[in-house]
């Protein structure tokens, strides 16, 4: 940068380009213009006046102006108080971008960097920058480098609590010595590839899934960092899924839904894995209201009112609070059924809540059924035909 020389910096994406640029910057002092991916000439030039806070009698906004007024202008500016123009990420670069470029790769005291990913993305800027002399070409890390990496990005992310000797030889192997791939996988440790080079594609399935378990205050953290976002745009659609994180991230137990039509089988689902027929099958309609099942030390069952009543009843008697025949149109204003069963016990830390089915309750089979999967972590049902009324 003190020399003012054009510099290519060649590498792939998250090897590090950008970062060198910082460091060379800071060290430097030099002043400089920094132009990401410009899709034509125009917004090239737009965008590099811009920032030279260069001045047109002719177009208050800069914008405005055409590419034959914008080029003299932006040349002679760089011409007075020489800059070093930095453009980032240079694709397919047609001929009229290379024509300007040209133009200022020449200009004295001033200095072009481009970076791009290989040099057969560049199109005709490959004419201009063509001396190796003038290339920076950035190489992956040695194994030792990637090793350090590894154990500082742990470090940063408090990875390091957790048994990582697998999961650091697939991130090592999947990253290849790219630096960009290393914070990727360290911050989304779920799903490694090893087959590809492009870092958007580093995080797919194997064969071999590894998961580990996020920290429960960085899931808060960032539950919080979405409501503020969602709170200064007034984005209020997203409020229940938001709020329904919350209680996953504070709650230790994993909803399940179970859904489907009338005659599905989703009280028989159920029943079998109580070992007991509790809830109404067969040709018997239940009510809206969502039963609650789950493992407890002893077998019990609650009803919850509407009104924030609550009745510990018997298991034998939830017949009564979620049939149709016994509760009509829960005219006894049931809200939920909650039940607690020993037999369960291979269940644990799952919570079944089973809804009526479509066709169940006519009018009511699809009324809140965003709502209903917000408070639920996972989803199992049965889906047949799809019936005539079905909303598309």
């Amino acid at each position: 940068m003190r020399s003012r020389q054009s510099r290519l910096i060649v590498g792939p994406a998250g090897i590090g380009k950008t970062r060198v640029l910082k460091e060379c910057l800071a060290t430097s002092g030099q002043p400089f213009v920094c132009i990401t991916k410009p899709a034509v000439l125009h917004d090239l030039l737009v965008r590099i006046a811009e920032r030279l806070h260069c001045r047109s009698g002719r177009f208050a906004d800069l914008r405005h102006a055409t590419t034959v007024h914008l080029k003299p202008l932006v040349l002679n500016t760089l011409r007075a108080t020489p800059h070093c123009v930095i453009v980032e990420d240079v694709e397919r670069v047609e001929p009229r971008m290379y024509r300007f470029l040209q133009e200022l790769y020449y200009v004295p005291n001033a200095c072009l960097v481009a970076t791009t990913r290989s040099r057969n993305r560049m199109g005709h800027l490959r004419k201009l920058l063509w001396d190796p002399r003038e290339e920076v070409a950035l190489k992956p890390l040695t194994n030792q480098e990637s090793l350090r990496l590894f154990e500082e990005a742990c470090r940063v992310f408090r990875l390091d609590l957790f048994d990582l000797d697998d999961f650091r030889q697939k991130v090592i192997h999947a990253a290849r010595g790219n630096p960009g791939r290393f914070l990727a996988c360290a911050v989304s440790p779920v799903n490694l590839n090893t087959g590809t080079d492009a870092t958007s594609n580093s995080l797919r399935a194997m064969s071999d899934t590894m998961t580990m378990r996020v920290a429960p205050e960085a899931v808060r953290n960032a539950l919080q960092i979405v409501a503020q976002i969602c709170q200064s745009h007034q984005i209020t659609a997203l409020d229940d899924f938001i709020e329904s994180c919350r209680m996953f991230a504070h709650e230790e137990i994993l909803n399940v839904a179970i859904l489907g039509r009338f005659k599905a089988g989703k009280s028989s689902f159920l029943n079998h894995l109580l070992g007991r027929q509790l809830l109404p099958a067969g040709a018997i309609p239940v009510t809206a209201v969502v039963t609650e099942i789950e493992y407890g030390p002893h077998d019990r069952a609650e009803v919850v009112f509407k009104d924030g009543n609550t009745e510990q009843i018997s298991p034998e008697r939830i017949s009564d609070f979620i049939s149709e025949t016994e509760n009509p149109a829960n005219f006894k204003q049931v809200l939920r059924v909650r039940l607690e069963m020993r037999s369960m016990a291979p269940c644990r830390g799952i919570r079944f809540r089973r809804y009526a089915g479509t066709g169940e309750r006519p009018g009511t089979q699809y009324r809140g059924f965003a709502r209903l999967v917000a408070q639920c972590g996972l989803g199992a049902g049965r889906c047949g035909r799809r019936p005539a009324a079905f909303p598309t």
